[in-house]
């Protein structure tokens, strides 16, 4: 049976490809500095940090507000001010809609 240039090239091409299936199966990516594993998180101040792919990934923290970089627990007053004649106010509360 002859094989030709073609036949070799599609065989090498599938042998490859089927080898970065079977390698990906079952195997997870973790991060480091620091190590963690897949979908593992933690946060700190209004950051949190989840690993993706070998890779952390930072998100705003969705359970706090976050006011000039410093957290704010729910249902807080960020501030309050006041015009100078006095007849506006404005109020900056912290609340989270659904637990976010």
């Amino acid at each position: 049976m002859k094989f030709s240039f073609a036949h070799l090239f599609v065989m090498v091409f599938v042998a490859v490809q089927f080898s970065k299936v079977v390698e990906g199966q079952g195997s997870q990516k973790n991060c480091q500095k620091p190590k963690g594993t897949e979908g593992e998180s933690w946060t700190e101040g209004c950051i949190r940090q989840t690993c993706k792919d070998g890779v952390w990934m930072a998100t705003l923290e969705k359970t706090v507000c976050c006011y000039e970089r410093e957290v704010v627990t729910p249902n807080k007053n960020i501030i309050t001010t006041t015009s100078q004649d006095g007849c506006t106010t404005t109020t900056l509360d912290c609340t989270l809609d659904d637990g976010q």
